[in-house]
């Protein structure tokens, strides 16, 4: 894309098409999904951080209310828009800034009606553009990108609705996870542990700490093929202090990656103990959450999900368990 861009005075918009770089979806074969697509009214920024929860105004007029079924290897999804939109004059395509203020954006989903899916995008794929046709008074037909690219603001939206799932039943009692525990990203739910009897376990001995594990088996149903688990999840501090300080040790020792051959994953967390037993440190619980790439947030990209054994699971049970010498 380029400043200063002259449709001419006989420029007359023909189609507009949008293409998204697609890298593959999570869950069963996609069926087919009905994308829907509306021009945004309120300004993104991309210097600015947009929570998953935060809406934006957009005009409600559906641009798209496409049927497509991705399939595998297939590299972009292609949307043809039902209004060409540019009806602007050739000062609306003087800079970015003015473009922008003519076109603040798409706001892209999917018809909610049809089957779930999720549809992994590249936004920022070379691929990735938006491409308007059109002709002049000579009936010649020409084309120019709208690139869409790192530069470009944009943001996920996400909400989830547990209504009579057993998840949803957790929510509103946290005691039914003894059983089963569920942890998702895309602002899903994450898992609180406690572990209350620490001290109690001390009261009248020195000890000193050569290895505590958390072990968390994962409950399979015969679904993991069809919905895998993440690679990796992630603990953290549920208090003030976030930072457990056994992962300071590098991932190789701290743990988190799952473990193919057991079903499993596990956490080193010997400091952490010790520095609650001596140290001082409040015994507030640990968050368990899927990470974004390795990074200590929850994960924004991928919907890989997994559902662990809890406390008093006969089979799967969730255990620290302990190795030290009495002093």
């Amino acid at each position: 894309t380029t400043n200063n861009v002259g449709f001419g005075s006989s420029f007359v918009p023909d189609s507009l098409v949008l293409t998204i770089g697609y890298v593959g979806s999570y869950g069963p074969d996609p069926s087919v999904q009905i994308i829907n697509v509306y021009k945004l009214t309120e300004d993104m920024y991309e210097d600015s951080a947009y929570y998953s929860t935060r809406d934006f105004d957009y005009d409600p007029s559906n641009l798209a209310g496409i049927p497509i079924t991705p399939q595998s290897g297939d590299s972009v999804i292609t949307l043809k828009l039902n209004d060409p939109v540019f009806t602007a004059n050739d000062t609306s395509f003087v800079d970015n800034a003015a473009f922008q203020s003519f076109l603040k954006g798409l706001y892209i989903t999917t018809d909610t009606s049809m089957p779930g899916g999720i549809l992994y995008l590249d936004l920022v794929s070379p691929y990735t553009k938006l491409t308007l046709y059109y002709h002049d008074v000579d009936n010649d037909s020409m084309s120019f990108d709208f690139l869409i690219d790192a530069e470009s603001a944009r943001s996920n939206r996400f909400t989830h609705d547990y209504t009579g799932t057993e998840v949803g039943l957790q929510l509103q009692d946290p005691a039914l996870g003894d059983s089963y525990v569920y942890v998702q990203p895309m602002a899903g739910v994450k898992v609180e542990i406690q572990i209350p009897h620490l001290l109690d376990w001390v009261k009248n001995q020195n000890v000193a700490i050569n290895k505590a594990e958390l072990v968390l088996d994962v409950y399979d149903d015969g679904s993991l093929i069809t919905y895998p688990n993440p690679e990796n999840l992630f603990i953290l501090g549920a208090g003030v202090n976030t930072i457990i300080t056994d992962q300071y040790e590098g991932a190789s020792f701290f743990g988190g990656t799952y473990d193919a051959t057991y079903k499993r994953y596990s956490f080193n967390i010997a400091r952490y103990v010790h520095e609650i037993l001596y140290n001082g440190r409040e015994n507030d619980g640990l968050y368990l959450i899927i990470p974004n790439n390795l990074l200590f947030t929850g994960s924004v990209v991928s919907a890989n999900r997994v559902v662990i054994g809890g406390p008093k699971n006969s089979e799967q049970k969730m255990s620290l368990n302990l190795i030290y010498t009495i002093l």
